[in-house]
């Protein structure tokens, strides 16, 4: 017969319904007999009800103070959840910080700030989101078009996030220079154009809405992608206090990212706009004088180190606030080709491609160092390269060039391999270079490959600093092995240093050490004096995996994948033997009282058993 407990398996366990005990022990109370042992069984059926049971897992919901990995299920929720809460407080325009703002700055000027603001957003609200009906809209409006709601719901909810930046972006100026600043940021047009901008990334990002997806808030605002970098990094720090959630700072961080290294550099960007007020400005004033036949200038060559032009003093307050703005741009410039940079050279160095024709490794930092050097100079003093050209290219023309002035054997095929490896790597970036385009206004007039941007454009404006590189890192490779030998004859006085034991003897005392070179094919180290070996030397003995490269080896040496244990040690003595000049004595005599079936073991360790006939004199 089929038993009770096997008919009903949840009752043979503790649960909701039978948390007095189990489901043994409370049958056992109507018979009198109880199973104590039935108690202290685990759960095997997971409840929402248990809260600490063992070795199941349990929602995070039971758990609020524990921290858990987030999932871009848990960050969108996040997302809304932080736009909801942040703009509940703004949509009746109601907030009591705001408008004391609002009411200091309006006693000032004389004149109501509050409702030409909100009229001002209202219109551009309008236009990242036309109204349906409206000649800019798509559908026409209906009694029973749902759409309706829903656009208008979230155009007020963009309002509303505008206000709410604001306001942090107030109270924050209000506390870092005073009362002082309210008025002419209030006053200011395109700080409201790039706010509203702002505002409207961060609704399309938190409600994925595709028909908003970067750039078209940008583009219905007729604005460029370097008005909205100018406010991403200040409204992201910390003593704004926008909290915004990771996922939001992750798509203003790739918005930034897109405007520095192409859209801002694009046609029609407001950074030449910013250039020529920066450094033409004096002479357009002399040469235009205001009439209304001004002559077009010409865009600068460069735009210069920061502190080593006037020009912002010169122009006035205008000049000086687009030198600033300028001079941050380009230096986020800087340090994003720099980080990208780093990457290609790991890329480059792990695929141990920085080798020259000799076969050795080339130090990938030196590579790494001038490669910055070099873009740095493009930045600043060969600003006019950039023009409307992304800054990809500029960073593989510079890796190759580098990189042939160290005589490295790496092809441009191989850079452009590891750059496509790249997550914002596009294939335009290395087809579809500018050659040739027309100044001030650049008109494109010929396109090719990034080989012969290469050869026509880059070369001929940096190949004096390329050379100079190369002169500079031939002269200090020069001063090493003369100051390696001066310290070699200070290592053979009274004081000595660790240079002395690290070098072979033929005689007295001292037992004989292996040689230690700075050349990687005469270099022999052990696995616990890697860190003192060259970076090329060490990567290349990090990256041998045991099935093709021992122990014990000469780091840089040629592996032979048919090569056995036996020669390999025969190598290794060989190149001991003509490195020290001649074996030891004590070797040679323990070789012969050992006989030729031991010749390897006397040849690593005779000098120990000489050391120890020395003791035992």
């Amino acid at each position: 017969p089929i038993s009770e407990s096997k008919m009903t398996p949840r009752l043979n366990k503790r649960s909701p319904l039978n948390s007095s005990g189990t489901g043994h022990g409370a049958r056992a109370g109507v018979s009198g007999a109880a199973k104590p042992k039935d108690t202290q069984r685990g759960w095997s059926y997971p409840s929402p009800f248990r809260r600490h049971p063992v070795g199941v897992p349990q929602s995070p919901a039971l758990f609020p103070n524990r921290l858990t990995p987030s999932t871009p299920i848990s960050e969108a929720l996040a997302a809304s959840q932080w736009l909801r809460k942040a703009v509940s407080k703004h949509m009746e325009r109601s907030s009591p910080d705001l408008n004391r703002i609002f009411g200091l700055c309006s006693s000032k000027a004389n004149k109501d700030i509050k409702g030409k603001i909100e009229a001002y957003v209202q219109e551009l609200a309008n236009k990242i989101l036309p109204a349906v009906g409206s000649p800019l809209g798509k559908r026409k409006s209906s009694a029973t078009n749902s759409f309706t709601s829903e656009a208008e719901k979230r155009k007020n909810e963009g309002i509303a996030l505008y206000f709410h930046v604001l306001e942090a972006m107030l109270a924050a100026e209000e506390k870092r220079a005073g009362t002082e600043v309210l008025l002419a940021l209030v006053l200011n047009k395109d700080l409201h154009v790039s706010l509203v901008a702002f505002a409207f990334e961060v609704l399309s990002d938190c409600y994925k809405m595709t028909a908003l997806g970067f750039p078209t808030v940008l583009n219905r605002l007729g604005i460029s992608a370097f008005d909205l970098c100018k406010v991403i990094e200040p409204l992201v720090r910390p003593e704004v206090n926008l909290n915004l959630p990771k996922e939001v700072k992750r798509h203003l961080y790739a918005i930034e990212e897109t405007g520095l290294e192409s859209l801002s550099w694009e046609k029609g960007s407001p950074f030449y706009k910013e250039l020529v007020a920066c450094r033409n400005n004096e002479l357009a004033q002399e040469e235009g004088g205001g009439s209304a036949f001004q002559k077009v200038h010409p865009l600068p060559k460069a735009f210069g180190r920061p502190g080593t032009s006037d020009a912002g003093s010169k122009g006035g307050a205008k000049s000086s606030s687009s030198e600033k703005a300028l001079g941050e741009f380009l230096r986020k410039v800087h340090k994003l080709s720099t980080f990208r940079l780093i990457d290609l050279c790991n890329r480059l160095e792990r695929d141990l491609k920085f080798r020259n024709k000799d076969g050795d490794m080339v130090d990938a930092g030196l590579i790494l160092e001038q490669s910055v050097s070099i873009v740095e100079f493009v930045i600043y003093e060969q600003t006019r390269l950039m023009y409307n050209r992304h800054v990809d290219q500029i960073v593989l023309c510079t890796l190759y060039g580098v990189a042939k002035v160290n005589q490295c054997l790496v092809t441009f095929r191989e850079i452009v391999h590891h750059y496509s490896k790249q997550t914002q790597c596009k294939q335009e970036v290395y087809r579809a270079v500018v050659l040739k385009q027309t100044y001030p206004d650049l008109q494109i007039e010929e396109t090719g490959d990034i080989i012969q941007f290469y050869n026509r454009c880059f070369v001929p404006v940096v190949q004096n600093e390329l050379l100079n590189l190369a002169s500079t890192s031939k002269r200090e490779s020069e001063r090493e092995p003369a100051a390696e030998s001066n310290g070699g004859r200070a290592s053979n006085g009274a004081g000595g240093d660790d240079r002395k034991r690290a070098q072979t003897t033929n005689g007295g005392d001292d037992s004989p050490k292996t040689p230690i070179h700075h050349h990687p094919k005469a270099a022999m180290s052990s696995p616990l004096r890697v860190r003192t070996l060259p970076d090329s030397a060490r990567q290349e003995y990090l990256l041998a995996s045991p099935s093709s490269h021992s122990l014990f080896t000469f780091i840089g040496s040629p592996l032979d994948q048919n090569e056995t244990p036996t020669k390999r040690w025969e190598e290794i003595n060989n190149k001991l033997n003509s490195a020290a000049g001649a074996v030891p004595n004590a070797a040679v005599s323990a070789s012969n009282n050992l006989g030729s079936g031991h010749q390897l073991d006397t040849q690593v360790s005779g000098t120990q058993s000489q050391q120890k006939k020395r003791m035992r004199v």
